[in-house]
């Protein structure tokens, strides 16, 4: 009689095929982390361009106090008026 498994369904044609899968899922996370980190260095780029942009913008909105307060005088004398 016999006994046991056939040989291609023995531990080691599947611990082989389980290896194997290890490998590709260790290629795809690694493919994956280098397209975060890629996505993560565009974010990084875009959040500089933005912030040089905020600074040259800036200087043109910034106002001293006297402009400050002509400018809430005339809202309240336009709202004044137009009660």
């Amino acid at each position: 009689m016999l006994t046991g498994l056939p040989a291609q369904y023995s531990d080691d044609t599947i611990t082989g095929g389980i290896v194997a899968y290890e490998g590709y899922m260790l290629v795809l996370f690694g493919a994956v982390i280098v397209v975060q980190q890629f996505i993560i260095y565009l974010m990084y780029v875009r959040i500089r361009q933005l912030l040089e942009e905020v600074d040259s913008i800036e200087g043109k909105i910034r106002i001293t106090d006297t402009e400050l307060e002509n400018l809430i005088a005339r809202v309240e004398e336009f709202k004044r008026g137009n009660l």
